[in-house]
């Protein structure tokens, strides 16, 4: 885990886990992840076309 993308991925996972974990002991996420998903609507129009779900390799392929 030495890239700064690996990096950023093991703070994703943790993100999950403790989402999950939240959603199952109280009915809902935490506030700090409820803020932040409202942050990524918000900035959604500002981020590049290139990076909508639906351009992401789901098969397996690259597109590179």
């Amino acid at each position: 885990m030495g890239t700064k993308t690996a990096k950023q991925m093991g703070q994703g996972g943790n993100m999950i886990v403790n989402t999950l974990k939240a959603c199952l002991e109280t009915g809902k996420p935490s506030f700090g992840t409820r803020a932040l998903f409202v942050l990524f609507r918000i900035m959604t129009p500002f981020s590049p076309k290139r990076c909508r779900s639906e351009h992401w390799p789901i098969d397996g392929e690259d597109e590179a």
